[in-house]
C-alpha cells in the first residue's frame, strides 16, 4: 500500500551469480522446467531439474546475449520469442523458436538505434493470437525520424508494420512520440495497449481500436496537468475492473496515477493522483483484484 511516510527499505529478491545458483527458474510445466543462466543461456530440464540442457549458450568471445534479464515471451502455441544481441554493444534482433528452444531463427532484423525493453516490448492478444512488438529508440538517436509498432498474425514467424510514429516534436508538435516502452493486454476491455513515451504532447497510453486496424489514443500528455505532476508516460500499467493505474515514468519525483474506465473515450479524460512516489516509476504489477 502507499503511505505518505517514506522509510528506507532494502529487499533482495536474488543475487546472481553466486556459488549455489548458476541459473534462475523462469517457469515450470509438469516435469519440464525452464531456466536462464548467468552465462545468458536458455536452459531446459525434462526431469524436474535433475539435469539441464542448453539451447542458447553464450560465447565469451562474442559477448553474445540472448533474452537480456531472462525475459522470453511464450505464445499460446508454445513458440518462444526473445531478443538477441550479436554482441553486447550492438542493436538486438528478435529471434524465434518453434521447437521448445532447440533451434532458433531470426524473424526481425537488427536496426540502427532500435532497442527493445526485453519481453515487455512484445505481447500477444489471446483472442486473435496476434503478437505486437514496439520499438524503443535510444535516447541519443536524434536523427531517427520514426519508430513503429509491428504485428505478427502467424505466431511470430513474419512481421508487418502496424503503426508508425513520427519523433520530431518540432515538425509534428501534436503527434510526435519519442519511442515505445511496452505492450500489455487489458483483460477487462480485451484489447492490446501501447505505452508510449516520453514528454511529447502526444506521448501517453494508446490501444488497438475496436476494428483492430489502427491505434487510438486513450490519454496523452495533452490531456494532463504537468504542473501538478500528472503525465501519461508509463512503462507498466495495472488493469483493474473499474480503473487503470500507472506510475509516472519521465520525472524523478513522480505520482501514482489512476484513471477510471468511465474516462476512456472522453475528449478530456480526468485522472487522480494517489500519492507521490519520490522516484521515477517503471514497471508495475497488480498483486490482487483490488490492490
Amino acid at each position: 500500500r502507499m503511505t505518505q511516510e517514506c522509510k528506507p527499505a532494502l529487499l533482495i529478491d536474488r543475487s546472481l551469480p553466486n556459488s549455489g545458483c548458476t541459473h534462475t527458474i523462469l517457469w515450470a510445466e509438469g516435469d519440464e522446467l525452464w531456466g536462464y543462466g548467468t552465462d545468458y543461456s536458455l536452459r531446459k530440464s525434462t526431469d524436474c531439474g535433475a539435469s539441464w540442457s542448453k539451447s542458447l549458450s553464450n560465447s565469451a568471445a562474442s559477448l553474445a546475449r540472448w533474452g537480456i534479464d531472462g525475459l522470453f515471451l511464450k505464445t499460446s502455441a508454445g513458440t518462444l520469442l526473445t531478443t538477441s544481441h550479436p554482441n553486447a554493444l550492438t542493436e538486438p534482433k528478435i529471434i524465434r523458436s518453434a521447437d521448445g528452444g532447440v533451434t532458433w531463427t531470426d524473424v526481425v532484423a537488427a536496426q540502427a538505434n532500435i532497442q527493445y525493453l526485453g519481453a515487455t516490448s512484445m505481447c500477444q492478444d489471446p483472442v486473435t493470437g496476434y503478437i505486437y512488438l514496439t520499438e524503443y529508440v535510444t535516447v541519443g538517436a536524434a536523427t531517427q525520424a520514426t519508430w513503429k509498432i509491428s504485428r505478427s498474425t502467424d505466431d511470430g514467424a513474419t512481421w508487418t508494420t502496424f503503426k508508425t510514429f513520427q519523433r520530431d516534436s518540432i515538425a509534428y508538435p501534436t503527434t510526435a512520440v519519442r519511442h515505445g516502452h511496452s505492450v500489455q493486454w487489458d483483460p477487462v476491455d480485451q484489447r492490446i495497449w501501447f505505452l508510449c513515451g516520453d514528454s511529447e504532447k502526444a506521448a501517453g497510453l494508446y490501444r488497438v481500436n475496436a476494428g483492430g486496424t489502427d491505434v487510438e489514443a486513450v490519454i496523452t500528455n495533452t490531456n494532463l496537468d504537468s504542473a501538478a505532476g500528472q503525465y501519461a508516460g508509463a512503462v507498466g500499467l495495472m488493469f483493474f475492473p473499474n480503473c487503470v493505474a500507472w506510475g509516472v515514468d519521465q520525472v524523478t519525483d513522480s505520482h501514482l496515477i489512476r484513471m477510471h474506465r468511465s474516462q476512456i473515450g472522453q475528449s478530456s479524460p480526468a485522472v487522480e493522483s494517489l500519492g507521490r512516489l519520490q522516484s521515477t516509476a517503471w514497471y508495475t504489477c497488480r498483486v490482487a483484484s483490488d490492490n
